[in-house]
């Protein structure tokens, strides 16, 4: 259930910042009954059930279909509405509209065989990975669209309550919509321009107040790829340009960093993902590379300031990436080639390209999503100060 929040705008500082608070949407009355209400797929299939005398009687088991897929989950709004969702339902669905795009490697729709076997050693006692998130509460700058959004998404999926942050309050209000309809998550919205100091502030301080703390900070909020003033040749650059896409993406995450820190540091946890980009190992594009590059040095340097207060900071650098701009962008190139999009898609991930990843697909957005959950997450401990390319190995390089 969708509620309408009354605009905030704080007292006007010398430099005139405002922001509005968009959309709120909680489709559970109660967060703590929420959150007791969603039970383990497996436990809760499971619970009172001996272990199988023998191993092949386990197999057989959790195979027939009198065993079970699915625990339902029942969430109710404040207006009788109620969604079922089924966490491994969930799973299988795509992430966002971008998963309709043509594509040589379809969106799986029945479960991979090692499924199965999670099932069964959960029989067993072993069960499945808990990332530990239940009950953390979060910000995702960029959250409207594109990874952002993926991250988001799979994030509320693991039961974190949400704030996202962007420009754009209407494209706010629709992925939060969508996001708590399908996880049952509380997701809230805050229209925030991340070039205004005062007003980032003032966003993380609004979001720390109606999430009740906070304790994971994704940045992800700029256009890819840049200005198309920004990363050419270097008689071709438009400083203005250029130091507006460093201004949004870099010191965006720097502002909402040192905004979000000591409501991480009061937690005693804290997580921090900041979505940098492979422009920052590829010479070429210089807006794209001074950006990604010192979104590295910054993830480093807090990484190393902060780990003793209990907060990781980690950076992803995606490749090319499966989002909703994809189909527009593949659509226009195919008309060019005099070809379809999914004849353009093959072309680039076919064995005889030497452009193509090693996997020979494109990365889904919802595979970041994945990466920066598991970041995010209480078994990423060891993982701080790190940069994680997700690009599907699309080059040859060593680093180490």
């Amino acid at each position: 259930m969708a509620r309408s929040r009354a605009s905030l705008t704080p007292s006007q500082n010398s430099g005139g910042a405002t922001f509005s608070g968009g959309t709120t949407v909680n489709p559970n009355a109660s967060s703590s009954a929420r959150l007791d209400s969603r039970p383990n797929c497996l436990s809760s299939r499971n619970s009172g059930a001996t272990e199988p005398a023998d191993f092949q009687s386990s197999i057989s088991t959790l195979l027939a279909p009198s065993a079970g897929r699915r625990a339902t989950i029942l969430l109710g709004g404040g207006s009788g509405n109620q969604w079922k969702r089924a966490r491994a339902e969930r799973d299988e669905r795509p992430l966002g509209s971008w998963a309709s795009s043509p594509s040589r490697w379809p969106m799986r729709t029945s479960p991979p065989l090692c499924q199965h076997w999670r099932l069964m050693f959960g029989a067993l006692g072993r069960g499945q990975m808990d990332l530990g998130l239940t009950g953390k509460r979060g910000i995702v700058v960029g959250g409207s669209r594109g990874i952002g959004k993926a991250i988001a998404w799979e994030l509320a999926r693991e039961g974190v309550d949400l704030v996202l942050i962007a420009r754009d309050a209407e494209r706010l209000a629709g992925a939060a919509s969508e996001i708590a309809q399908d996880s049952g998550q509380q997701v809230l919205t805050m229209a925030c321009d991340v070039r205004d100091r005062t007003a980032v502030e003032e966003a993380v301080a609004w979001s720390a107040r109606e999430l009740g703390g906070l304790e994971i900070l994704v940045n992800s909020g700029s256009a890819p790829g840049g200005s198309a003033t920004a990363v050419g040749k270097i008689d071709t650059i438009v400083d203005e340009d250029f130091l507006d896409d460093f201004n949004v993406k870099y010191m965006g995450a720097l502002r909402c960093a040192r905004a979000a820190i000591p409501h991480l540091q009061a937690a005693d946890w804290g997580r921090i993902v900041n979505i940098s980009g492979l422009n920052a190992r590829i010479a070429g594009n210089m807006s794209g590379g001074a950006r990604n590059g010192s979104m590295v040095h910054m993830t480093r340097t807090l990484a190393q300031q902060f780990g003793r207060d209990g907060i990781t900071v980690n950076c992803i650098h995606p490749g090319l990436t499966r989002t909703e701009r994809t189909a527009v962008v593949m659509a226009a190139r195919a008309e060019r080639a005099g070809l379809t999009p999914a004849e353009v898609e093959e072309r680039d991930y076919a064995d005889d390209n030497p452009r193509a990843n090693s996997i020979r697909r494109m990365v889904d957005a919802s595979e970041i999503g994945h990466i920066a959950a598991f970041l995010c997450s209480d078994k990423s401990w060891a993982i701080n100060g790190e940069v994680i390319a997700a690009d599907g190995g699309g080059s040859p390089s060593v680093y180490y």
